[in-house]
């Protein structure tokens, strides 16, 4: 007599539900440790079994399949200033060329209290 071993789901599809949970739940791991995702959100991890059964339902087809939801990172943000250039094309650069740099600003205020 065979010796019957029913279906778990640590054996069903050859056994692969674990080795899929793990590769998903890794996933969520590094998506956990990245900086520039929220720390407190949610992560998902959906492990779906679908049986097909054939015509005269005696043999079963499982398919398996891991998935995970992870929130994205968040974008960096940054701004530039819009100025136009000696032949008046328009450009953007870093740092604001209406603003005077500090020894502009000395210089100018010196100026004012009738110094060089």
């Amino acid at each position: 007599m065979n010796r019957v071993e029913h279906v778990t789901l640590t054996n069903i599809a050859r056994g692969m539900v674990p080795q899929l949970f793990q590769r998903e739940y890794e996933k969520v791991l590094d998506n956990i440790k990245d900086t520039r995702v929220s720390a407190t959100r949610q992560r998902k991890i959906t492990i779906e079994i679908m049986v097909t059964p054939d015509e005269a339902r005696h043999v079963l087809t499982h398919e398996v399949r891991a998935t995970c939801k992870l929130p994205e990172a968040v974008g960096a943000k940054g701004f530039a200033f819009t100025t136009l250039d000696n032949e008046g094309n328009v450009i953007a650069t870093l740092n604001d060329p209406e603003q005077l740099s500090l020894i502009d600003q000395l210089e100018e205020k010196q100026r004012k209290m009738g110094g060089k």
